[in-house]
């Protein structure tokens, strides 16, 4: 499916994309008296420092309990007084002390975490057995405190007890809430036939990691309604089991996003009625972003002629689409055709993100053909005429000082990639321009890790929207708690309504509970929207940087890099290309995991290491495969860590044919010259996210870096 340059869905992958941003401060308490008086649940206050979250966050609850304890008998202020005991009573509670949790809980007053307090509270007596008084406690919060409170979880806690009507309530107000989803497991394991709870699990919960045993159970009931099939094929479309898919969906409500979750399933079996199906997107909506990707896809399935009057069709309907529309006509001509439509571009649209592909495609053929004063002149003028947020600006930047500097400029060649390292820091140019700069920053022969690195260094990301309940919750170091209130809080807010700062928090939550690719892909999207002032701000923190370039399974990264003799934070920015830390990950072809080890590779890998009953689904054996594939590519290609790379993605077979037809004494311009462009995006992809492990998690480097964008 192609890439959409930001705009429309994409329907193989339909995830919630998210993001986090930066860390605590501390600040000027103020009177716990006064905040009192207001007595508001959505009050601002101010994020508590440090302290705090560190000491509820690290340890098991013994260990905490023994740090706030002693901190409360230094503290002073009210304010911090009630943090403590809260804290406290957590703590107390996860140890299932619940005398001692309701001793601190007594008389607590902390308006911003009214229903918290009374939450917890029911907690204690629940632990106790007190079932009579633990349903009224609960129903005060819902009677009281609802505002500062997800009453999705008080339903779901009084249910617990045993009052089905709060289930009941649950079920019917929050169809799509995860304690829903909860609810719904529960039934069906005490009745798994049940044909209404299966209904409403595949009708609302299609990326839920179960969701694919209960599809098969429901469709191996029958008598599925449409909204039936509409459920079933969105979690086969999420599964990648695409003939599924394309039959659930054939029955589901005929609405645009419907037909073109089938299109897109039935191009995914080479069905040709995917066609007719596009068509009928755009006859249902023909102004709808679905009708304009419906087309996009319907001319990607099409060849020749029937292909070119699709795109024409777009961009005499569509002109806000003619040159994605230009460019992908250009791309199917000949060599002389292709140039004349990437100058038509270039001519036309001369300040979009075609243009910018325009460009640089007619500035490389220039440098192919020698003409390096042509090439120059070409990316020195894209620099300056196209916006920075489109993926082609570093790639020019760079190459203007390349091309500058064969020219015999070298005052304008540093010119250029100081730019790149000022203006794109965390892509793979700014690594080769700080090389071209004279920084020490590994080379493309990087197989181990020169530089210290000082993981311990990460930061919390602090959450920028949401209530005060979530920010202090949040602050306190209780993100459990902290994102079921913000969970309820949005709710019935889409994710393409929030705002950048929503966005972002979002993604701190989402991150959290182990969805971490779409956590990335999210915070990818969010940073390179250039003409939001927060994301501006987000962009000069490094905390953003960290959530962007999470260290997760770094123990084990570590571990088996050091026994597999690679470099741990290439093999960090490993993971992050191929499966962006999701452990459950599956490739079209097989692939399987973290490192997306095939089967067959990982059976002769454990033939080597002399192993059996190993799962590539577990992220440990994933790990150390991986990582033993990794070097076993390094071998082969006398540790060049590019050729490596670029083998561990297409295979050594093609890299081999690629070293035989091109020179490597030009990584660089080898790396723009690889035939595939899923391979040149991979490699690129790979170094560049290295780059960034190395220039956030390395103190030596960081500071180097800093010194050069003076």
């Amino acid at each position: 499916m192609r890439a959409k340059l930001g705009r429309g869905k994409s329907y193989l992958l339909t995830l919630s994309f998210l993001a986090l941003v930066a860390g605590s401060a501390s600040f000027p308490f103020i009177s716990l008296n006064s905040w009192a008086k207001s007595g508001k649940a959505g009050l601002e206050v101010e994020t508590p420092p440090p302290a705090f979250a560190k000491a509820e966050q690290v340890g098991i609850p013994s260990e905490r309990i023994a740090r706030l304890q002693a901190v409360g008998q230094t503290l002073k202020n009210p304010l911090d007084q009630a943090r403590t005991r809260f804290l406290l009573a957590n703590a107390y509670l996860e140890q299932k002390n619940s005398s001692a949790a309701q001793n601190a809980l007594e008389g607590l007053k902390h308006p911003v975490l009214e229903g918290w307090i009374l939450a917890k509270q029911a907690e204690a007596l629940s632990q106790q057995g007190n079932k009579a008084q633990a349903l009224a406690k609960w129903q005060q919060v819902l009677t009281e405190a609802s505002g500062s409170f997800p009453v999705p979880e008080a339903l779901y806690q009084r249910g617990l007890l045993g009052d089905a009507t709060s289930w009941n309530e649950l079920l019917a107000s929050y169809p799509k809430h995860s304690r829903t989803a909860d609810v719904l497991r529960v039934r069906l394991t005490a009745k798994p036939g049940d044909v209404v709870a299966l209904s409403q699990f595949v009708r609302n919960f299609s990326d839920e990691p179960d969701s694919l045993t209960f599809a098969r159970q429901r469709e191996k009931l029958g008598a599925l309604t449409p909204e039936d099939g509409q459920g079933l094929g969105m979690i086969y479309l999420h599964q990648k089991l695409y003939r599924e898919a394309a039959r659930a969906l054939s029955s589901a409500p005929a609405t645009a996003e419907n037909l073109m979750a089938l299109g897109t399933a039935l191009k995914e079996i080479r069905d040709p009625s995917a066609a007719t199906v596009f068509d009928r997107v755009v006859a249902l909506a023909p102004r709808s972003e679905e009708a304009v990707d419906a087309l996009f896809e319907k001319a990607e399935l099409l060849r020749g002629d029937a292909s070119r009057q699709v795109y024409g069709q777009i961009a005499q309907q569509y002109p806000e689409h003619t040159a994605e529309a230009m460019i992908a006509l250009a791309k199917m001509g000949n060599k002389a055709e292709r140039l004349q439509g990437y100058q038509q571009v270039l001519a036309s649209y001369s300040s979009s993100a075609e243009a910018a592909e325009a460009a640089w495609e007619l500035a490389w053929d220039k440098a192919k053909q020698g003409d390096t004063q042509g090439a120059y002149a070409i990316a020195r003028k894209t620099v300056d005429t196209i916006p920075d947020q489109y993926r082609y600006s570093p790639m020019a930047m760079f190459w203007a000082g390349r091309w500058a500097q064969q020219l015999g400029d070298a005052g304008a060649a540093k010119n250029a990639w100081r730019e790149v390292l000022k203006r794109h820091p965390n892509t793979y140019y700014a690594w080769r321009a700080a090389v071209h700069l004279g920084l020490d920053v590994g080379s493309f022969y990087n197989r181990q890790l020169p530089y210290v690195h000082r993981i311990d260094q990460t930061r919390p990301p602090t959450v920028l929207a949401g209530s005060g309940v979530v920010k202090e919750l949040y602050g306190l170091g209780l993100e459990q708690e902290a994102s079921m209130q913000w969970k309820s809080e949005m709710y019935l807010v889409s994710s393409e309504r929030m705002t950048p700062a929503q966005q972002a928090t979002d993604a701190v939550f989402t991150g959290q509970s182990g969805h971490h690719l779409a956590a990335i892909k999210q915070l990818n999207l969010i940073s390179r929207n250039l003409k939001s002032a927060q994301v501006l701000e987000l962009r000069k923190d490094p905390a953003f940087w960290q959530a962007v370039y999470p260290l997760h399974y770094w123990k084990s990264v570590d571990q088996w890099s050091a026994a597999n003799g690679v470099n741990p934070l290439m093999v960090q920015g490993l993971i992050r290309q191929e499966s962006g830390f999701d452990s459950a990950i599956r490739s079209r072809v097989g692939a399987v995991g973290l490192m997306q080890v095939m089967p067959g590779t990982g059976q002769s890998i454990a033939r080597s290491l002399g192993v059996s009953g190993q799962s590539l689904s577990d992220p440990e054996t994933n790990i150390r495969f991986g990582t033993w594939y990794l070097a076993s590519t390094h071998r082969r290609w006398q540790d060049n860590s590019l050729l490596a790379v670029a083998s561990y993605n297409a295979g050594p077979g093609n890299v081999s044919k690629w070293t035989g037809s091109s020179t490597l004494s030009d990584p660089e311009a080898f790396i723009e010259n690889i035939p595939f462009q899923e391979t040149r995006g991979y490699v690129k992809s790979v170094f560049g996210n290295y780059w960034n492990y190395l220039r956030l998690y390395s103190p030596e480097i960081a500071a180097r870096v800093r010194s050069l964008e003076k």
